[in-house]
């Protein structure tokens, strides 16, 4: 007989099932365009113009998920 442990499986939660308090509230510029399908420097001209509202923590600008969301939905109300 072994007297061998077996090692015990690291099972990854799917990302689909981790609650929602989980998810990351505001993005940084490049997060923020990947989560919107767009370039980076389209996010920056989005914030320049003011179209989209930017937290600025030290020099990085922090976009809220929810003004995202309600810049996409407003966009595609329009089209």
């Amino acid at each position: 007989m072994s007297n061998r442990r077996k090692k015990k499986s690291a099972v990854a939660t799917p990302p689909e099932v981790i609650p929602q308090q989980n998810q990351p509230r505001g993005f940084r510029v490049s997060e923020a365009a990947s989560y919107i399908g767009s370039t980076v420097n389209f996010v920056r001209a989005l914030i320049r113009d003011r179209e989209v509202p930017a937290l600025l923590l030290g020099k990085r600008h922090i976009l809220l998920k929810d003004d995202l969301d309600s810049y996409l939905d407003t966009q595609r109300r329009r089209a």
